[in-house]
């Protein structure tokens, strides 16, 4: 297994399946995948081997993606002006 991915409890209040964080992430659910995969995103399994992410990994990546977007635009029109 994985030393990225560990077993938790389905119940974890704080766990989101790759749906619900591919919508936070407005991105793919295979997207989310490759996140995981990369390692900018910690995945754990469910007992059953649901994969699911923690709901401050996946708020903290869409945080850090907006930021890339804003940076992207200041410097578009920073580079236009």
């Amino acid at each position: 297994m994985n030393s990225s991915i560990d077993v938790i409890p389905a119940s974890d209040d704080d766990a989101m399946f790759t749906g619900e964080a591919a919508r936070i992430l407005e991105v793919g659910e295979r997207t989310v995948r490759i996140y995981a995969e990369r390692g900018d995103l910690k995945t754990k399994r469910t007992a059953a081997g649901v994969r699911i992410y923690s709901r401050a990994d996946v708020l903290a990546l869409a945080r850090e993606r907006r930021a890339r977007r804003l940076r992207a635009i200041d410097e578009e029109a920073e580079r236009s002006a």
